[in-house]
């Protein structure tokens, strides 16, 4: 989970699938959170989903996103999705 997330259901490998809201409304718990990922989307397209969605819930927490710069595979699928959605 991401700084004091509550709602999110897991699904079989752990990820965050849904989302009920974050923190009790003052500032996030975690304000920046490094990730690393692969430079490949994987075989399972569930792997692009979960990125998706945790790029989503970065930015709807107000997490920023620290990460290495890569713009391809899932690195790229998470950054991309945490600046499209309003997100840093």
């Amino acid at each position: 989970m991401i700084g004091r997330l509550k709602g999110a259901e897991q699904d079989g490998r752990g990820a965050a699938m849904t989302m009920g809201e974050c923190g009790d409304g003052g500032a996030p718990a975690i304000r920046s959170l490094c990730i690393l990922c692969g430079s490949r989307e994987g075989n399972d397209p569930a792997y692009r989903q979960a990125a998706i969605r945790l790029g989503q819930l970065l930015a709807q927490c107000g997490v920023r996103l620290i990460y290495g710069g890569g713009s391809i595979g899932l690195m790229g699928v998470v950054a991309d999705t945490v600046l499209a959605a309003g997100g840093e």
